[in-house]
């Protein structure tokens, strides 16, 4: 299910923006829109159930602003995706700052919305697809690739472990078997025995990798340079 949050603190473009939503992504299935009166309330539904997949977020709201909670949500949502929706111009420069996903304003929602939505629905729908089934014939989980941080093989075992924001979940395979079957150019080796999702990966610090979640991988020092190279493409790609 993707669930979406429609956040604005005036009832009236509130409901026109939810009636424009349900219009769009009719032709999806499973979808699931919440609208909130204002930023404080849909932080506290994703404290309770951090569930949420697109962020609709009015930026002019009175108490917390759009931009402020906006931040919060890129830490609690990382994977979120946040569009901006304003009557000023003004802000596009601060959504930029905490990559919203679009800025859109609202005497464009109209024309704008409907290609934003449908193009990041697609998107969406075809990671979705993106998973992997570990566990045998009697407990069977689906774990998206999207949602692993990083992969470990335990030592002394014949164990790969799948570390994600909910949890850790443990598969028995061989860790180059497993690197065959993703054949996925979002991982990459970062030393023997651990595999980085590079969509998770903050920053670094020498040969300290800082992940989504509080999470640190040490980059052996033989594959440093290698490693710091691909990641820099890999994001110049994305741009």
């Amino acid at each position: 299910m993707i669930k979406i949050a429609v956040v604005d603190d005036e009832k009236h473009m509130r409901e026109y923006i939810l009636k424009r939503v349900k219009n769009i992504t009719e032709k999806y299935n499973d979808i699931e829109i919440i609208p909130f009166a204002d930023g404080e309330e849909c932080i506290g539904a994703i404290e309770k159930e951090n569930t949420f997949r697109i962020f609709l977020l009015d930026i002019g709201m009175k108490g917390m602003t759009g931009i402020d909670c906006g931040k919060v949500i890129k830490k609690k949502c990382p994977e979120g995706y946040i569009i901006f929706l304003t009557s000023y111009s003004e802000y596009a420069a601060a959504s930029y700052v905490i990559e919203a996903y679009q800025y859109i304003l609202k005497e464009d929602m109209e024309e704008r919305l409907q290609d934003v939505l449908v193009r990041l629905m697609d998107q969406m729908q075809k990671k979705e697809k993106e998973y992997r089934l570990i566990g045998n014939t009697a407990n069977v989980r689906k774990l998206y690739l999207s949602d692993i941080i990083y992969i470990y093989k335990e030592q002394r075992s014949k164990y790969i472990r799948y570390v994600t924001e909910q949890g850790e979940y443990r598969e028995r395979i061989s860790l180059g078997k497993l690197m065959e079957e993703l054949d996925s150019e979002d991982f990459i080796l970062v030393e023997r025995g651990y595999l980085v999702n590079i969509k998770h990966i903050v920053s670094w610090d020498g040969n300290m990798l800082y992940l989504h979640d509080n999470k640190r991988v040490d980059i052996s020092r033989d594959r440093s340079r290698h490693v710091k190279e691909y990641i820099h493409q890999y994001w110049r790609d994305k741009m």
